[in-house]
């Protein structure tokens, strides 16, 4: 059906694409830190606040709010690329499994 070399060929091929797909998804440079500094940037609400301390309070919560969300959206992609990498490996692993197998057979 398929000779050895295609196959080779083809499994090579997948590990290059999960490795792209691997890069693309971790390269890129937004640190958690800047979440984690949010406590620090707060001011604490008090009762004698101005209504503009308040609206620049609310404004910089939103925006921090905003931030988390695009955060969120970024780690979501980063476990959906993990998954299919993790699926590209299982099934590179039952393939090369079955390879080995058949040519122990053979012998």
């Amino acid at each position: 059906m398929f000779s050895k070399d295609n196959l080779v060929f083809g499994g090579l091929i997948a590990v290059v694409i999960a490795i792209f797909v691997f890069a693309m998804y971790f390269t890129k440079n937004k640190s958690p830190e800047a979440m984690v500094e949010m406590n620090k940037e707060v001011v604490e609400m008090t009762d004698d606040m101005s209504e503009e301390d308040l609206k620049t309070l609310v404004r910089r919560l939103y925006s921090k709010m905003k931030d988390m969300k695009e955060e969120d959206a970024r780690l979501r992609d980063k476990i959906k690329a993990l998954h299919l990498e993790a699926g590209i490996q299982r099934e590179q692993t039952k393939y090369l499994t079955a390879s080995v197998n058949k040519s122990t057979s053979v012998l």
